[in-house]
Parts: structure tokens; sequence; C-alpha cells
């Protein structure tokens, strides 16, 4: 799996699919951790249908309990156009660990696109007053701290513009 997750990071996404088909085929498919990255590099491919399939054996393989294979999964039933299953999974997936930036990101920006501002503004809240003792896995607390404060300039911006209608 190492070697799947450097040519990953290195953007070679072929490479790393072909590893980690070869590691899930040793392993008959029935380990979790392979189905969850297979499901991720598929969400990297934008093919939601095939990672959902991954990532719910995963699910299932782990009892609903992993937090991120949650947060993966919802992001492919939002995407693939189950939106309220979709956000319904990650929140699940804040139920499990509320210190995970990459979950609160992904509420933020959820709720946005739903245009749900209030909930927005509930989670920015929520990042800015834990940012401290959050988790920051693959991205930086810059890469959440500037993300953030766009979307929070957008929904001011929002609001703003429909006073003035």
């Amino acid at each position: 799996m190492q070697i799947a997750d450097i040519q990953y990071r290195r953007g070679e996404i072929g490479k790393a699919d072909k590893a980690v088909d070869f590691l899930n085929a040793q392993k008959k498919n029935n380990d979790p951790l392979g189905l969850y990255i297979k499901g991720l590099l598929e969400m990297e491919k934008n093919n939601w249908k095939e990672a959902r399939n991954y990532l719910s054996k995963a699910m299932d393989m782990t009892n609903g309990t992993n937090h991120e294979i949650l947060r993966c999964y919802g992001l492919c039933e939002y995407w693939y156009g189950n939106r309220s299953k979709g956000l319904s999974y990650i929140k699940d997936a804040f139920a499990l660990d509320n210190k995970d930036a990459e979950v609160i990101y992904n509420l933020i920006q959820i709720y946005i696109l739903e245009q749900e501002y209030k909930k927005a503004q509930e989670m920015i809240a929520y990042f800015n007053k834990y940012q401290e003792s959050l988790k920051f896995i693959d991205k930086k607390p810059d890469f959440y701290q500037t993300k953030i404060s766009l979307f929070e300039k957008f929904i001011k911006a929002k609001k703003l513009f429909q006073i003035r209608k």
C-alpha cells in the first residue's frame, strides 16, 4: 500500500491503481483498507459509481465505524446525485470524529452548495473555535484557513446581494 500511496501523491493514479488492484486481488478483496484506497482512486477519476461500490464494501467490513470511509462514501453519494444521502453520511462521519478538519471542510462545502448558509456558518464557527485541536492529515492548516475564509466571504457577499435586491 505504501507504493500505491507514493504513486498517488506523485499524481500517478494509473500506477497506484494497478498496485492497489494487485494487493486487493492478493487479499481476495477482503481488506477494508485496500477497498478504501481503491475507492479513493476511483473518486480521483470521478468514477463515483465504482468508488461507491468499493467504499460501500469497506464501510460494511468496518461496520460503519471508520469516519474517513463514511466521509468518502458520503462524497461519492453526493456527487453521484444522492445529495441528501451523501450529506447524511458526512454528518455521520462528523459524529464519529468531530476533530477531522477534512470532514468539517466537506460539510461547509456541501452546506454552501445546498444553500444552507446558516449551517455552513455554524460549521465555520466550529472550525474557528476548535482550530487548534483539529486534525490536519493530508493538507496543512493554511489550506483550510484560506478556503474557509473564502467561504465566509462568499456567504457575506451572498447576504449583501440579497439585501440589495
